[in-house]
C-alpha cells in the first residue's frame, strides 16, 4: 500500500496500488525482440505506464532499454550466469522536475528462477513472454 496524503501531517491513507503487465517475445535467429508494459494504478492517483523494449541475445545477454510515464529513460543489461541464474544493472536518469532533485539512479539485480525458455515435454515451463 501507498501513503496518500500531504507531506509533514497526519492525514496519509492507505492504498492499494494495482499493476497489470504485458508482453511478447518475437523470437529470430539469434536474437528475440520482447516489447512490454506495465501499468500501475491507485484508487487515488493517476495511473503510469512502463514501456520496455528488450532486445535478448541466444538467451545469455539481454539488453533493454525503456521509459517510465516519460518522466525517466532508463536502460538495463543482464547477463544468464546459468539457467537459473542471472546478474544486470540499470541506469535510469530523470526527465522531468525531479532531475533537481535525483537526477539518476544505479540498480543492480539478482536474479533467480526456476523458470525456462528451452521446449520441454514435460516440466514447470514459465509462460512469461513465451
Amino acid at each position: 500500500p501507498a501513503k496518500i496524503g500531504a507531506i509533514g501531517t497526519s492525514d496519509y491513507k492507505l492504498s492499494t496500488q494495482y499493476f497489470l503487465t504485458a508482453g511478447y517475445r518475437f523470437r529470430g535467429r539469434k536474437i528475440d525482440v520482447i516489447p512490454s508494459t506495465l501499468i500501475s494504478f491507485s484508487p487515488f492517483a493517476n495511473p503510469t505506464t512502463d514501456m520496455t523494449l528488450t532486445l535478448d541475445y541466444e538467451q545469455k545477454i539481454s539488453l533493454g532499454m525503456g521509459s517510465k510515464y516519460l518522466n525517466s529513460a532508463y536502460v538495463a543489461l543482464q547477463l544468464h550466469l546459468t539457467r537459473s541464474i542471472a546478474i544486470g544493472y540499470s541506469y535510469e536518469y530523470a526527465l522531468s522536475e525531479i532531475v533537481n532533485v535525483a537526477p539518476n539512479t544505479h540498480e543492480f539485480i539478482l536474479s533467480i528462477s526456476n523458470c525456462t525458455t528451452e521446449k520441454r515435454k514435460t516440466g514447470f515451463v514459465c509462460p512469461a513472454y513465451q
